[in-house]
């Protein structure tokens, strides 16, 4: 058994994790007049694919919507769902699994993620297949939270 305790700076963050999503750290809200996303890529390890954003008309370089994100996204994989949260772009496969993008990709820092982001597995109740969930308690007077859970 591995126990493995993480602390998480709210619900949202918490609720990403625990699902198995891939959580973004840009409020795409605050920037969406700016999402000039034209001939830029988002690449995956898992699956393997790779999403080439389209504006249109493209030599206006109007920016993208969330709505068109997230269709062209749907649309240019295999079992990915896109999702904003509070503004934040999440990713997660349809069946529940891992999700992954790769180093590249020239989209990525424009919605947050790291050099080479991966989602958890989501947890699983207590006595299931590993990763499972043990524990969750406040932490502080904050909104945060710790999760105890067992990766062995």
């Amino acid at each position: 058994m591995a126990l493995v305790i993480r602390k998480f700076s709210g619900l949202s963050d918490l609720n990403a994790f625990v699902t198995g999503r891939l959580r973004g750290s840009v409020d795409l809200t605050k920037t969406h007049s700016s999402l000039y996303l034209h001939n830029l890529t988002l690449e995956f390890t898992t699956p393997a694919e790779t999403v080439t954003f389209a504006a249109s008309p493209a030599a206006a370089q109007v920016p993208l919507t969330l709505a068109q994100i997230k269709a062209q996204i749907e649309a240019q994989t295999t079992g990915v769902s896109v999702a904003f949260c509070q503004g934040y772009l999440e990713l997660f496969m349809n069946s529940a699994g891992l999700i992954a993008l790769a180093a590249g990709g020239t989209a990525k820092p424009l919605f947050g993620f790291a050099a080479a982001a991966s989602s958890a597995r989501p947890l699983n109740p207590p006595g299931g297949a590993a990763p499972t969930f043990i524990s969750l308690s406040p932490e502080g007077s904050q909104s945060n939270y710790l999760l105890t859970y067992n990766d062995a």
